[in-house]
């Protein structure tokens, strides 16, 4: 079988890009979570709380591969995530200080696993929800965000997913403002609305339910054009979403969560490998980092 320099070449660096570290493949994201180190040093991943006192420890990834992290929550106990650490150094760090409400990473003495590799399980009766600042994504009337997320999505309240998106309302007048994330049936929404209290709202296709996903979505705003490109698995979701805008600067306002649509209601059942964020268009990079995911996490592209 004859097969081109071309494709040797390529499939050479999709493999050389699955052994590259994120940041090496696309620097500089906004904010960055996961279980596994993504800068090739061994950062502080994670802050647990552990059932039988409540007290709480910070675990670096090398801690959680090696034992130390089930060895502090102890047999029989369960361990709950009040911070999980932002390893793109700006420290924008997903938080929940309510324990009632914390996700669990180990469960019953044993660390919560999913094709070998360990997770952070939010369970929707549990109405667990991390919450995050809203500094980090862009604003003004051009902007892109990229997000990219390694998860096993399960069913959720009314169909929510649960993915990272805006935490509170955007019904206050007079202000430009969007918000992004999760939307109804198992879809991504972005919502943008201008000073004049005009809404638009654009959604993806549906996402499957009880499935491992590679999941990426893009949101654009260019010269009054609004863009949702949305990916599951290495193949787009649906066609591009597009329409156009009130091209003048719009802001983010909402604090940015993981878990639920919202920090009161719309939980999820879910769990999460890893969530990378980019304040930019990184769709240029998508085949390498979702590459670099599906080969991690053992989760086949299309």
């Amino acid at each position: 079988m004859h097969i081109s320099l071309d494709s040797a070449l390529g499939q050479q660096r999709r493999l050389n890009q699955v052994g590259e570290s994120i940041t090496q493949i696309a620097p500089g994201p906004a904010a960055a979570y996961s279980l596994r180190s993504l800068t090739g040093g061994d950062p502080k991943a994670v802050r647990v709380r552990r059932s039988s006192d409540n007290s709480e420890q910070d675990f670096t990834v090398s801690e959680i591969s090696a034992g130390a992290l089930v060895d502090f929550v102890g047999s029989g106990n369960d361990g709950f995530v009040e911070t999980w650490y932002d390893q793109s150094g700006n420290s924008n760090d997903l938080t929940q200080a309510t324990a009632s409400k914390q996700p669990t990473i180990v469960t019953s003495g044993v660390l919560n696993t999913r094709n070998n590799e360990p997770i952070i399980k939010f369970i929707q009766a549990n109405s667990n929800v991390l919450q995050g600042p809203s500094t980090f994504p862009p604003t003004g009337t051009d902007f892109a965000l990229t997000c990219f997320q390694a998860l096993h999505i399960d069913s959720s309240s009314g169909d929510r997913l649960g993915i990272f998106g805006s935490a509170g309302g955007g019904s206050n007048a007079g202000t430009s403002k969007y918000r992004f994330g999760s939307g109804t049936s198992r879809k991504i929404t972005v919502r943008i609305q201008d000073a004049s209290d005009t809404v638009t709202a654009l959604e993806s296709s549906a996402l499957s339910n009880d499935t491992d996903s590679i999941l990426t979505y893009m949101i654009k705003l260019n010269d009054g054009s609004l863009e949702l490109q949305t990916f599951n698995l290495g193949a787009q979701l649906g066609s591009t979403q597009t329409s156009s805008v009130t091209d003048q600067s719009y802001g983010y306002t909402h604090d940015t969560i993981l878990g639920s649509r919202s920090p009161s209601d719309n939980f999820s059942d879910s769990e999460f490998f890893e969530v990378l964020f980019y304040a930019t268009d990184q769709l240029t990079n998508r085949d390498a980092i979702e590459a670099n995911l599906s080969n991690k996490y053992g989760i086949s592209l299309s």
